[in-house]
C-alpha cells in the first residue's frame, strides 16, 4: 500500500506542476476551429479526464510493481523457490556430490588398481630375475669342485717341507738318526750305497760305469727308473706337478715313494760335504768354540737356501685324501682338453694332485678349454660369480707369489750377509782383531 500511495502522490505532483498545454489559435478562415476553443465545457472535462487517467496510469503502475514483487516475494521466494525449487536444489546437490563422490571412489579404485597393477609388475619382474640369477652355472660347480681339496693339499705341503728343513739341519748337525751322525765319511758312504743300487746309470762315464752298477748284490730292479734321480732336478721336481712324497698319514702307493729321491737330491744341492762331528775334548777347548758357532752360522745361511727347495717339493707332494674325490672331476676337464687315457692323466697330475697340480688346474687348465668360452653366454650374475672366483684364485696365486719373494729376499740378504762377512774378515785380517788384542793384552 505504500508503494500505491507514493505512485498516487508522484501523479498528483505531476499534475500540479506541469504546465498547460497551449491551445493553437487561429490565423485564418480556412484554420479549423478546435471544439474546445469554442465550448470552456469541454476543455474543463478533457483537463479533468486528462488527470484522472494519469491518476489510473499511476495506479496501475504502481499496482503492477507491487504485484510483481509480491509475485516474486511471495510465490517464487516463499513459495515455489522454498517449497520446490530449494528442494530440488538440495537435491540437486546432494545427487551431483554423491555421483561426484561415487566417481571419485571409481577414479580411487582405478588409481589402486593402477598401483597393485604396478606392484605385482614389479614383483614379477623381480621373481623372473630371481628364476634367471639363482640358476647356478655348472662352471662355478667346477671351480668349486677344484678347490675343495686345496687348503689340505697346502698344508699338508707345508708339513713335508717342514720335515725337509728338519732332515737337512739333522744332517748338518749330525743329529744321532741321520747318516751323518758319524760323520763325513759315514754320510758319504752312505750316499755311495745308494748310488751303486738305485741312481747308478750304466751309460755314463763313456758307458764305464757299468762294472759299478752291475755289482751283484747291488742292482735294484727298478733301477732304470731311478738312475740320476739324485741329481736330475728337471726330471725330478721342475717337470713334475705331483711327486710322491710321502703320505703324512702313512698309507702306501703302488708306484712307490720318492721321499728318499728328493732327499738325496738335496744333499746333492746343498751342503754336499758334511763337516767332522766334534768330538767332547775339542768342544772343552775355548779357542775351538767360535769355530763351532762358524760351522753353525753356515748351516743356518744354508738352510735359508734350502727352505725354498723344500717349499718347492713341498708344493708338489701327495695331495689328502679328499683329493682322490676331487681327481674324478679333474679327469673330466682333462677329458675336455683331449687326454683320455686315465695313465696318462695320472701322470701328469699325480694319483692324489698336489697343491701345485691343482693350482695349475685352477689357474691355467680352466681355461684352455673352449667349454670355458662357450659358458660365457650366460646370465650376467653367473658372469659374475665366475668373475669372482677367478679373482679368489687370483688372490690366493698373488700370495703364493708373495711368499716366493719373501723367500727371494731372504736369500740376498743372506747372500749379502755372506759377502760383508768376507769383507769384514778382509778388513780384521788386515788391521787385526781388537777383541784378539784384548785377550791377548
Amino acid at each position: 500500500m505504500t508503494v500505491v500511495a507514493l505512485g498516487i502522490l508522484t501523479g498528483a505532483y505531476r499534475l500540479a506542476w506541469a504546465p498547460p498545454n497551449p491551445m493553437p489559435i487561429p490565423v485564418g478562415p480556412s484554420d479549423p476551429v478546435p471544439g474546445c476553443f469554442v465550448c470552456g465545457c469541454v476543455s474543463a472535462a478533457h483537463a479533468a479526464l486528462r488527470g484522472v487517467v494519469l491518476f489510473e496510469h499511476i495506479g496501475t503502475r504502481g499496482h503492477i510493481t507491487v504485484e510483481f514483487e509480491l509475485h516474486r516475494n511471495l510465490f517464487v521466494i516463499d513459495r515455489y523457490f522454498r517449497l520446490y525449487l530449494l528442494k530440488a536444489m538440495m537435491h540437486a546437490t546432494q545427487q551431483a556430490t554423491s555421483v561426484a563422490l561415487q566417481q571419485m571412489f571409481i577414479l580411487g579404485t582405478l588409481f589402486d588398481a593402477k598401483h597393485q597393477l604396478e606392484t605385482q609388475r614389479v614383483f614379477d619382474k623381480l621373481k623372473a630375475e630371481a628364476h634367471r640369477d639363482y640358476q647356478p652355472s655348472m662352471d662355478m660347480c667346477v671351480f668349486g669342485t677344484q678347490a675343495r681339496g686345496l687348503a689340505a693339499a697346502q698344508r699338508r705341503g707345508q708339513t713335508v717341507a717342514h720335515i725337509m728343513s728338519q732332515r737337512f739341519l739333522d744332517r748338518q748337525l749330525h743329529n744321532n738318526n741321520a747318516n751323518a751322525a758319524e760323520g763325513r765319511k759315514e754320510d758319504n758312504e752312505g750316499r755311495m750305497y745308494l748310488f751303486f743300487t738305485h741312481y747308478c746309470d750304466v751309460h755314463d762315464n763313456n758307458d764305464r760305469l757299468q762294472e759299478l752298477c752291475e755289482t751283484p748284490g747291488f742292482l735294484a730292479a727298478n733301477q732304470n727308473q731311478t738312475s740320476n734321480k739324485d741329481i736330475d732336478y728337471g726330471r725330478m721336481i721342475e717337470s713334475r706337478l705331483t711327486v710322491n712324497v710321502m703320505y703324512p698319514d702313512g698309507t702306501a702307493f703302488a708306484g712307490g715313494l720318492e721321499g728318499g729321491d728328493i732327499f738325496e737330491l738335496a744333499s746333492n744341492l746343498y751342503g754336499h760335504e758334511t763337516s767332522e762331528p766334534p768330538t767332547p775334548e775339542y768342544m772343552q777347548a775355548l779357542p775351538n768354540r767360535p769355530l763351532y758357532l762358524d760351522a753353525r752360522a753356515i748351516a743356518a745361511k744354508r738352510s735359508v737356501a734350502q727352505n725354498s727347495f723344500s717349499t718347492i717339493a713341498g708344493m708338489r707332494s701327495l695331495g689328502s685324501q679328499e683329493t682322490l674325490t676331487t681327481r674324478g672331476y679333474t679327469t673330466i676337464v682333462m677329458n675336455q682338453l683331449g687326454l683320455e687315457e686315465e695313465e696318462d692323466i695320472e701322470q701328469l697330475l699325480g694319483r692324489r694332485p698336489s697343491y701345485h697340480s691343482q693350482m695349475e688346474v685352477l689357474t691355467k687348465t680352466l681355461y684352455q678349454r673352449p667349454e670355458f668360452y662357450t659358458n660365457l653366454y650366460d646370465t650376467e650374475a653367473n658372469i659374475a660369480r665366475k668373475q669372482a672366483s677367478m679373482r679368489a684364485i687370483g688372490l690366493m696365486q698373488n700370495f703364493d707369489m708373495f711368499k716366493s719373494r719373501l723367500r727371494n729376499e731372504a736369500m740376498l740378504a743372506v747372500l749379502l750377509e755372506a759377502e760383508l762377512a768376507a769383507e769384514q774378515q778382509r778388513l780384521m785380517d788386515l788391521h787385526g782383531d781388537p777383541a784378539e788384542e784384548g785377550r791377548r793384552e
